[in-house]
């Protein structure tokens, strides 16, 4: 086992830095749109996979075969999120999909819950409704409609896969160095999206010169940077509070969108934005304690 006690901050920055990187997504994906959903996900992984696999080079705490397979099944989680999503879009408003997207944390406290030994207070519960409620208010703005169809249903399953990822690979990232856990997480979503886009017939190549420098600009500063200090950030604390922290990436996409897309920021979305880092301080520091986390992992 790799997990070590820290009750520094350093790892919630670590997180929520990574996180805000995550927001720069959305952008880069919008000037890729040439290519497939399925697609852009495939090379976001696969441009990043030999990146992080000279940056696994310097480490040595590779984990065990049954850690591998472990981080490789959260990676093939994460890409059936992504697949449900992007498909769930098609479906149905943006606002909607983004929105039900942000149940995962409630999911993560749920699977947390089922073990023994470890307590999630009523306050951290609190901190969850927060978080949805800034959410709620953030897409607000959006034109999110009160309704159920396959969109939403698509959504909210994507929210359970999202979730399975985000608790499979926090575990797996305090049993062995992030790095390799992220590495074989990225070779998992790049073999199950690559699956899809066969599946679905989509061109894998003769795209534009910027939908390429899209691509790799996500497989550089998504998928490497991003996600390798989420990931450095996760060894040290619990998926729950994991899970709250990657709603950054939603506040970030905000931002981003106005400043480099023009997008419109009325002060409900920014009231939104207040109300989950709110939520998300509150849940950080009602988060489950590094001893109860150590029995999770036994």
């Amino acid at each position: 086992m790799n997990y070590v006690k820290k009750k520094s901050l350093t790892p919630i920055i670590m997180l929520i830095t990574g996180a805000l990187f995550l927001g720069l997504g959305p952008v880069m994906v919008r000037f890729a749109a040439e290519a497939s959903a399925e697609v852009i996900a495939f090379y976001r992984m696969l441009f990043a996979i030999p990146l992080l696999w000279l940056l696994s080079l310097g480490s040595s705490d590779s984990g065990t075969i049954r850690e591998k397979l472990m981080a490789f099944s959260a990676g093939i989680f994460l890409a059936a999120d992504l697949a449900c999503w992007h498909t769930a879009i098609a479906s149905t408003k943006v606002a909607n999909a983004t929105l039900l997207i942000g149940l995962s944390p409630f999911w993560v406290a749920f699977m947390s819950a089922l073990y023994p030994g470890l307590r999630l207070s009523t306050r951290f519960f609190v901190a969850l409704i927060l978080c949805f409620t800034g959410m709620t208010l953030l897409t607000s703005m959006s034109g999110f409609t009160p309704k159920l169809g396959t969109g939403e249903y698509l959504s909210i399953i994507a929210s359970l896969f999202y979730a399975v990822f985000t608790y499979l690979f926090a575990m797996v990232c305090k049993k062995m160095a992030p790095v390799h856990a992220l590495k074989w997480s990225s070779v998992g979503s790049a073999t199950f999206m690559f699956l899809v886009a066969l599946i679905r017939d989509q061109p894998l190549l003769g795209f534009s010169p910027k939908a390429w420098l899209s691509l790799l600009g996500l497989g550089v500063i998504i998928q490497t940077l991003a996600w390798l200090l989420i990931s450095k950030g996760l060894k040290h604390i619990h998926a729950t509070v994991g899970s709250l922290g990657l709603l950054g990436q939603q506040i970030a996409t905000v931002f981003f969108g106005w400043i480099l897309l023009g997008e419109s920021l009325g002060s409900i979305q920014l009231f939104g934005c207040g109300v989950m880092m709110l939520g998300m301080v509150l849940g950080g520091k009602w988060a489950p304690r590094p001893e109860e986390i150590l029995k999770e992992l036994e």
